[in-house]
This record gives C-alpha cells, structure tokens and sequence, in this order.
C-alpha cells in the first residue's frame, strides 16, 4: 500500500455541487479530500481487506445469532427489553438486508482490522459510489493518476442487484430527514439504484408515515408501505408517533 500525494482537481467543488454533494465542506473544514490517493496490489485488497470483510461479516451474523437466542447477550448489548421481540422476529423471519459500512483499520501489514460495523445508519455511500468514480474517471484525463487506474469498487452494480433480489418489481418508500444534507444524498442515490433495477418509488419524510384503520403502515396518499428504507436510527423510530406500531403493523 502506498499513498501518492497528487494534486486536487481544480474544480473538485462545482464538479461536487452540479452532482448534489454540497456537504463536501463541512463548518470550514474539508469532509472531501483529494490531495492523496492509495495505491494497492491486487493480491493485498484481496487478502488484506476482501477476504476479512467477508470473515468479520460473517462474525456479526453468528453474534447476533447467537444473541436472539440468549438474553444475556442482549443485554450485554444494551438493546432494550422492550425491543427484544422485534429484533428476534426480524431475525427469524429473514428480512432483507441491503448494504452495511465498515470502518476498518489498515497498514499494510496485516489484515484490515474492525472499527466498526454500521448496518442501521450506513452513509458515505454517494461518495464511494458516485463521486469517487466520478474523481478516478477525472483524475486519468487531467493525468493526476495513472492511465489505466481503477477501483476495488463495485457498489453501484451490486446496489442494483441487490433491489432486483430484496423485491423485484416491488413498490420502495424511502423516509427518512430530507432536511439533513447527507441522508437526502444517499436517500437519493438509493431511489435512483432502486429505480434502474426496475423498483418504483416514492419520497417519503419521515415523521409523515402514519397508520391506517387496518393497522397498516401508509404514506400521505394513504398508499400501504410495503418496502422501506430509511437511514434512521431504530432507537429515534422507536420514539416516533408511529413507533408504538412497529411490531404489529403489517
């Protein structure tokens, strides 16, 4: 692994506005930055950083397998009594997962090592996705990078994918707080995803998904929520008006 300090494209900031990404400064200090990139091996993402993903993925999976049937370690992970039967329900069930973010720590000089595991409210995917794509293609015609370059990255694709075998041909609500600049980016990245894999859509804030008379989660047009995702915490959702319903609308 090396990183290569390498000049910033000099209209990185219009280029990040024009394709929706404004909090690319956040309170005067960069949240993008690209004065260096690292340069990898193949064989090192594949055994340094793919090959622990898949084993500390399947590690979560086992724990909280493990958890659902054990109540010590649902308390040890501080999930509320409470909470307890959806989290068991939803596990037995099988419900669909769609992307989770790990935080890894990584030298070089032995496998990527676990931060942390963020599959409730994962960001940072329109810049890995979109605008990371968009600097690489950039990047290689300014001459900033190697010609021929490339990423270790496939989620765009594999988003699609994904939406085709959560629920193809399905209706998705995306809720969530438009009003925050981060969620609506990646709120709006996954809609489009959703849409190219044939899914259709509708936006949704949300403190406006409501309960009808039939104990149905519904939108503002009274439409039924059959598919949802939303980057927002179960603790806060838990809290909402229609927080109460969540083990027992349909």
């Amino acid at each position: 692994m090396q990183r290569i300090a390498c000049p910033e494209r000099d209209d990185w900031q219009t280029t990040a506005e024009n394709a929706g990404f404004e909090f690319h400064t956040l309170d005067g200090e960069r949240y993008w930055d690209e004065r260096a990139y690292y340069a990898f091996p193949l064989e090192e993402i594949e055994r340094g950083i793919e090959a622990p993903t898949g084993e500390l993925h399947a590690m979560c999976l086992e724990l909280v397998k493990r958890a659902v049937n054990d109540d010590i370690v649902l308390r040890r992970l501080r999930i509320p009594e409470a909470c307890w039967p959806i989290v068991i329900e939803s596990w037995r069930r099988g419900d669909a997962t769609l992307y989770g973010r790990f935080d890894f720590s990584f030298n070089g000089q032995g496998p990527a090592k676990l931060l942390e595991y963020n599959a409730d409210t994962p960001t940072s995917l329109f810049e890995a996705a979109v605008f990371q794509w968009t600097w690489l293609e950039q990047a290689m015609e300014r001459h900033i990078i190697p010609k021929g370059a490339d990423q270790f990255n496939s989620l765009h694709d594999k988003l699609i994918a994904r939406w085709r075998e959560i629920a193809p041909g399905s209706h998705l609500h995306l809720t969530g707080l438009y009003d925050n600049p981060e969620d609506a980016v990646t709120l709006n990245y996954l809609e489009d995803t959703a849409r190219q894999a044939g899914l259709a859509t509708t936006s949704l804030e949300i403190e406006s998904i409501g309960v009808d008379s039939k104990g149905k989660f519904v939108d503002l047009d009274n439409h039924p929520i059959e598919l949802a995702f939303k980057p927002y915490p179960w603790e806060w959702m838990l809290r909402e008006r229609f927080g109460s319903k969540v083990q027992t609308a349909s």
